[in-house]
This record gives C-alpha cells, sequence and structure tokens, in this order.
C-alpha cells in the first residue's frame, strides 16, 4: 500500500519549558524574616495559528512552597511579564 502526504514547514503549535526560581517569606512569626527560594520548571504552549501561549504545567524541582496554590497563582499572574530571554 502506497500513500502520499505532505508535511507544513510551519508548526501550527510548540511547547517550551523554561525554568525559574520563587521567592517567598516562609517565617512563621510576623518579626521574623526567613526567606526561602523554590526552583520550579513551566510548560508552556504555544498557538502559532491564533498567537496564543498558555501555562500548562508547573512542576516544583525539589519541593513545592509551603504556599503552593498562592505561588502558582502568582506564577500564572506575571509569568508572560518576567519571562528573561
Amino acid at each position: 500500500m502506497k500513500g502520499k502526504f505532505t508535511i507544513e514547514k510551519t508548526p501550527f503549535s510548540s511547547t517550551k519549558y523554561y525554568s525559574g526560581q520563587y521567592t517567598c517569606d516562609c517565617s512563621q512569626w510576623e518579626d521574623e524574616v526567613q526567606t526561602e527560594t523554590f526552583e520550579f520548571t513551566v510548560i508552556v504552549s504555544e498557538d502559532h495559528e491564533n498567537g496564543l501561549e498558555e501555562i500548562m504545567e508547573i512542576t516544583w524541582v525539589i519541593q513545592a512552597p509551603p504556599n503552593v496554590g498562592e505561588a502558582e497563582d502568582w506564577i500564572n499572574a506575571n509569568f508572560f511579564n518576567k519571562i528573561v530571554e
């Protein structure tokens, strides 16, 4: 069985991986400051046809911060403004 197919040179979407660090105040008392840094990887899907980028997944490298929901909300809200290339 022979078939014929073509492949477009330009992809309609792509996936990119970014690494970053999230630093937060993890102190237990109001009168102390104890900052910790947590490394993460972000998987971003780019839709080239519509010009859209979307965070698909956030993975914490070693461990997640204690306020993981708040941290991921902050990353989702600020990620595309903070990219350094």
